[in-house]
């Protein structure tokens, strides 16, 4: 650890309560990306036969995830 980590937030960290802290923030931050990362892959494998979906992803920036919300939410786009 560099001499700036202790004071970077400008609260002296003399005991490593807040870099465990953060370390553990982090962890948890990575977990829960992993946790959605699968949950997007499960939306695109559920909906890559769904013709509503595809319609809405062809659009330029949508992706299946938001396309699959959208459907979701509007139900049959015809």
């Amino acid at each position: 650890m560099t001499k700036s980590v202790p004071n970077s937030a400008g609260i002296p960290d003399l005991s490593g309560v807040y870099a465990f802290r953060i370390r553990e923030n982090v962890k948890r931050l990575g977990d829960e990306l992993a946790i959605i990362r699968e949950i997007e892959k499960k939306i695109r494998a559920t909906m890559e036969n769904n013709d509503d979906v595809r319609r809405i992803d062809d659009m330029k920036g949508i992706g299946t995830v938001n396309a699959a919300t959208i459907v979701s939410e509007i139900g049959n786009i015809d």
